[in-house]
This record gives structure tokens, sequence and C-alpha cells, in this order.
């Protein structure tokens, strides 16, 4: 058994305020609990396309936000191994909706989840001003994808800071993608290093996009590829 907070999950009524865990399950939890939701899903033997809630035990600490991702990939059958899905969280003060619709044109993926806070379970700690940020967004692209959310100091100290010590890296074979991609993040941010043939790449370039995340833009070189300059 585990210890005392333990977050309890069941299966939710067709008409309650969840979502799938395929996607995600987000629920706030004192500090420290991450672990134990973890194997608290594990143990509840969640399959994909079932729905939970999670219900808060003994939180008496200010709630923190806590995404778990389970991803269809990542859940385990009885018949195999799971397979790893890594997955890049953002997080913004109110924007991220406007951030993740500006990286679908961008990029051209599908936002397949954006669930606010006012659409979370009821008795949920969150303040009235909060009901239109988003507690969990998820952009598609293929089998690849990032997610996100919007968070506040209350809750998420250091969120007002500049983000740093990360980049998202884009990879592409295609020069003219990789360089319209490039102009078209960086428009309204800042510029690190200009989109331009490098000793590694035939166009590479670094921003911090108009949201304040940081972005590399790299293209891949083509066989027997060697530098202008060599």
């Amino acid at each position: 058994m585990f210890p005392p907070p333990v977050p309890t999950l069941r299966k939710a009524p067709s008409d309650s305020n969840s979502f799938p865990v395929d996607s995600l399950t987000a629920v706030l939890l004192p500090e420290g609990d991450v672990g134990l939701l973890r194997m608290g899903l594990s143990h509840a033997g969640v399959n994909p396309g079932q729905r939970l809630i999670g219900q808060q035990h003994g939180c008496t600490s200010a709630p923190v936000r806590l995404d778990v991702v389970l991803a269809r990939s990542s859940v385990p059958d009885t018949k195999g191994e799971a397979t790893m899905k890594i997955v890049t969280s953002l997080s913004f003060r109110g924007d991220c909706r406007e951030a993740f619709e500006f990286y679908a044109r961008v990029l051209g993926g599908e936002i397949t989840a954006a669930l606010t806070y006012g659409e979370g379970p009821p008795g949920m700690p969150m303040g009235p001003q909060y009901k239109d940020w988003l507690m969990h967004c998820w952009l598609q692209f293929g089998d690849q994808a990032i997610m996100g959310g919007d968070m506040d100091v209350d809750w998420a100290a250091n969120v007002d800071k500049p983000k740093n010590g990360f980049d998202i890296a884009l990879h592409t074979e295609d020069l003219a993608e990789g360089r319209r991609w490039f102009e078209a993040l960086s428009e309204g941010g800042k510029v690190g290093m200009a989109f331009a043939e490098t000793f590694w790449s035939p166009g590479f370039g670094s921003l911090t996009d108009k949201f304040g995340v940081p972005w590399m833009v790299n293209t891949m070189p083509s066989e027997g590829w060697t530098p202008t300059a060599a």
C-alpha cells in the first residue's frame, strides 16, 4: 500500500469532467506526490481509452501543477513492454492557447486537446481569473508532439522569468523548409544566431520566439555535402 496522501484514481462516468488518459491526466496535488501518482496509475491498471478522475487527499500545502503523460505508445500492455515517448512540456502565463495556435500554423500540427482550468473537476483550488487559462494543451505532429499549459507564480515559481537552459530543436532535410520555419518562428521574437550555413549544416539558426520559447532550426546535410568554405 502507498503511504498517505495517496491520489485516488477511479474510472469516471461518461458525463464527468474528465479526459482520456491516453492524452494526459492532470491533477493538483501537494509537492512530493509525483511518484505516488505514477505508481497509482500503474497499480490501477490504466489502459488506453479509459477515463480517470484524480481526487485530492490531504492537500494542505500550496497546489502545484502536475502533468503525467500517458501516450498510447507508453502505456504497457500484458503482451509486450512499453515504448518510451519523450514529450516537451512548455509553461506560459495565460497565452498558451495563442502560442500553440501559432505553432500549429507554422509547423503544420494539430491541436488535439485544449482543456481550461474552468473545465476542470469541481473544487479545484483555482481563482476565477484562471478559468480561461489552459490547464493542458496537446499539439500533435505526426507521431510527435509538444504539450503545454498556463501557470502563475503562486504555484509555479519563476514562471514569470525568461525561459532558459533548453531549446526545442527542429531538424529537417529540406533547406527551404528550415528557413521558412526559422523566419516564421522568429517573427516578433529575437534571433540568437541568424539562419545560415555552418560547418555542420547547410542551414542552422537559433531564436527565441515572441512567447519566450527558445528554438533551434537545423538542416541535416545530404550524403556527400560539404560546406561552401571547405
